[in-house]
């Protein structure tokens, strides 16, 4: 195994060992400062160079997000994101790369690296798993890079919408190839469009 081998499963152990919740709450402390103006267009603009994350569709000025946890959570300025004229198309729910896409089969799903979650498990409903049995499944992964929200992929409804808590791990590849059960345990929202 290489040094960098080792390194990653160290802080993944690290992450996963710490008591729970300490990742999460450390983050979410820290995006809830509000972070003094004159800091704020250099943090958010360094941070976007380490990252990737394309400044070309921010919505406001950097200085107008007065804390991180605002800025990580922007719209996008208007046009960024044209819509299709395909009726027949459905839109991604969001931006990121695809981790994982097919069919669920026997109430299984096949993960990154051959990881299989239960479908009733995921969901939290049994009734609900019963109806989206061999049904198809997507994977998206929003990298810190990302625009963060997420939207509905098609014209529809809201029908019912069941907040599962849980452990708040981060689901980088890093993370999903190593941690058993990562989105069975981290907590999630599940949305039932009609």
């Amino acid at each position: 195994m290489s040094l960098t081998g080792i390194g990653e499963r160290i802080a993944v152990s690290a992450v996963r060992l710490a008591p729970k919740h300490l990742y999460s709450s450390a983050v979410d402390w820290t995006a809830r400062r509000t972070v003094p103006r004159p800091f704020r267009r250099p943090l958010y603009a360094g941070y976007c160079l380490l990252v990737g994350a394309n400044l070309g569709e921010v919505e406001l000025p950097l200085g107008d997000y007065p804390t991180f946890g605002s800025f990580f959570v922007r719209r996008l300025k208007p046009g960024a994101r044209e819509p299709s004229t395909d009726l027949t198309a459905a839109a991604a729910p969001s931006d990121g790369v695809i981790g994982s896409v097919g069919t669920i089969q026997n109430g299984e799903l096949i993960q990154a690296k051959g990881r299989h979650y239960q479908l009733e498990t995921l969901v939290a409903n049994p009734e609900l798993a019963a109806r989206l049995t061999d049904g198809e499944q997507l994977t998206i992964y929003l990298s810190p890079a990302d625009y963060h929200r997420v939207h509905a992929p098609v014209g529809g409804q809201l029908l019912a919408y069941t907040f599962v808590p849980g452990r708040r791990l981060p689901v980088s590849p890093l993370f999903v190839e190593r941690v058993d059960n990562l989105f069975a345990d981290n907590e999630r929202l599940i949305l039932e469009l009609s």
